[in-house]
């Protein structure tokens, strides 16, 4: 495919994803995550009140977490509370978004080949292959989460005192990390569209990424722009509570947990029509 045919298709698929918005039924799956990260959202930001305190606490203070023992003060619960939910979200994305995903690309593929597919009928046909979708996520959460957690600790000393170089490292670091999920987006749709197993799956989606390089790695670069300044802002949490105040912190969270769900609608609306399109 030559270079303007991919940048029309690119096009095409986002014009397509834009207007997909406006099928309340296609948002299901997103909207379910969302509300559940919300949920946990607020019970991180609030640790102190509720019947969720100790179990909050215990995630706070856990290293494993990102947390530390300073979580159980205040301000210091704000400051944590973006490491304390990323990591927590790392589980649930891996245990509950999987098979949310999964549905998602089912309803997408129904979508696009003008069927009906009800959200009951596509949870259930994912959840037919969950295994498969644990597996899978845990694998490209764990790819990502090791790269984003060993990559710093090498360059940490250098960038160390000097803030537009930790930036720019950092943009960097983002824009490494969507590369190397790109070769993985493809293998939830091989696993529910298709129902191959993961080992097949990662293999047919590194090819099928390895064809349409231009038009994967860009749709996760393009909706990915939606997330940014609010992940970047929470890289800065201290500053943003010494310019602002520590409650600052908890209102970009909440932010960035909504604009997540725009940009996942999305990227699955433009992967969805390109699986298709190439597979069939």
């Amino acid at each position: 495919m030559s270079a303007i045919l991919k940048i029309n298709n690119f096009i095409a698929a986002f014009i397509d994803a834009l207007k997909s918005i406006f099928y309340i039924r296609l948002w299901i799956p997103f909207f379910i995550f969302f509300l559940i990260s919300i949920a946990f959202a607020y019970m991180i930001l609030n640790p102190f009140a509720g019947p969720w305190s100790g179990f909050v606490i215990w995630i706070g203070t856990s290293s494993l977490a990102g947390g530390s023992e300073a979580f159980t003060h205040y301000p210091q619960h704000l400051l944590l509370s973006p490491t304390v939910h990323s990591h927590l979200n790392l589980v649930l994305s891996i245990l509950v978004d999987s098979l949310l995903t999964g549905t998602a690309f089912v309803i997408f593929a129904g979508f696009y080949r003008a069927k009906l597919v009800s959200f009951a009928e596509a949870i259930r046909r994912a959840f037919a292959r969950y295994h498969w979708l644990v597996l899978a996520s845990a694998v490209i959460y764990g790819i990502l989460y090791t790269v984003q957690l060993l990559i710093p600790e090498i360059f940490i000393q250098m960038l160390i005192g000097n803030p537009r170089w930790m930036f720019a490292f950092i943009m960097a670091l983002k824009m490494f990390l969507f590369l190397i999920f790109s070769p993985l987006v493809y293998i939830i749709p091989y696993i529910v569209l298709q129902n191959k197993n993961f080992f097949s799956a990662l293999l047919s989606s590194i090819k099928f990424f390895l064809k349409n390089l231009f038009t994967t790695f860009f749709a996760i670069f393009i909706t990915q722009l939606i997330v940014l300044p609010f992940s970047l802002s929470l890289d800065y949490s201290g500053w943003i509570a010494d310019k602002f105040s520590p409650e600052t912190i908890a209102v970009i969270l909440y932010i960035e947990i909504f604009a997540a769900m725009i940009a996942s609608f999305l990227l699955t609306a433009m992967l969805t029509r390109f699986f298709i399109e190439y597979n069939e």
